[in-house]
């Protein structure tokens, strides 16, 4: 297929994942990102994207991944899967409703944040594909581990999914934000959206000091409790 054709194909994809996403989180769409499909042939100049995207761009380009750029709005795709386009349009979604802003945030709040926003990003693409699976699920909860182990988790996934994870302050994000949304998933019930309680997380800015680390401990403790890890 010719690179403007699946271009095409996969914005049809991306815009339709948002609309989906969008309805499962009870929310508007306020406006659409760009879409680009970056196979193995795009350059980041084509694309006329601020230079500070250049090695994210090539990142996600190397490990065939999908990303949303916050400013401005593009989703990056690296590959087709729906599940990985329905996650980037779920962070699509969340980001421009509830205005959450990462800058002038203390590192523990920055790390809860984000653990949030994979939460609601992973729990968008199962809206969309409840069949996907995490990719953490049965390794050992991070928070509990030490630097050296959470390079083994690191490397686990890896070999075992093909997902290609950057750092290892990535592996905590995303397993923390995963397994958080898998265990929500189970044990709500969605089929008339998201539940008020957790609409009401999913619209919060956080700008308040500690307001993020306070409802990811409360979320963690309610669905992922101690005794369970």
């Amino acid at each position: 297929m010719r690179w403007g054709e699946q271009q095409d194909r996969l914005e049809a994809k991306t815009l339709d994942s948002i609309e989906e996403v969008s309805e499962f989180f009870g929310v508007e769409v306020p406006y659409y990102p760009e879409v680009y499909w970056i196979g193995k042939t795009v350059e980041f100049e084509l694309l006329g994207l601020p230079k500070l995207y250049e090695d994210l761009f090539y990142l996600t380009k190397k490990s065939q991944s999908c990303i949303l750029l916050r400013a401005p709005r593009v989703i990056l795709l690296g590959n087709d899967h729906l599940s990985d386009v329905a996650e980037e349009a779920a962070h699509f979604s969340h980001l421009s409703n509830s205005k959450i802003g990462l800058k002038r945030k203390t590192p523990t709040d920055w790390l809860a944040m984000s653990i949030i926003i994979e939460l609601f990003g992973f729990l968008g693409s199962k809206a969309v594909t409840p069949e996907r699976k995490n990719p953490y699920e049965g390794e050992r909860d991070c928070l509990t581990l030490s630097g050296e182990e959470i390079g083994g988790v690191r490397e686990e996934v890896q070999r075992k999914s093909g997902i290609e994870v950057m750092d290892v302050q990535q592996t905590i994000i995303h397993s923390q934000g995963y397994g958080l949304a898998e265990r929500i998933w189970r044990a709500e019930d969605f089929r008339n959206g998201l539940p008020p309680h957790l609409k009401k997380i999913f619209l919060k800015d956080f700008s308040s000091p500690f307001s993020a680390a306070r409802t990811y401990l409360e979320l963690k403790n309610r669905y992922w409790p101690a005794s369970t890890r």
